[in-house]
């Protein structure tokens, strides 16, 4: 088991190591051990803390971290999908 030493932060993204698949903490509920994340399409999830360590993650620092996932020519509708979140997240810090 994958053991990681990530602690999620809320409005943060992180990547599944090896994959494509990027996941925002929404809320971290600290009374029920339960941490709120969606993925890139919008879809909603929970995991409890214990789940949440066992994942292989790593946070993304800033911007560039999330364009350099984007640039995969073996998926090109990832293309799409990654440039979509950016413009959100750049419209979210203006």
């Amino acid at each position: 088991m994958v053991m990681n030493n990530v602690i999620p932060e809320e409005g943060r993204w992180y990547a599944y190591r090896g994959s494509r698949e990027l996941y925002q903490v929404i809320n971290i509920d600290d009374a029920d051990r339960v941490i709120y994340f969606q993925d890139t399409h919008g879809d909603i999830d929970e995991v409890d803390f214990d789940e949440w360590y066992a994942m292989d993650l790593e946070p993304l620092s800033d911007l560039d971290e999330l364009e350099q996932l984007g640039d995969d020519d073996d998926e090109p509708h990832a293309d799409v999908e990654h440039r979509s979140i950016l413009m959100r997240l750049r419209g979210l810090r203006r």
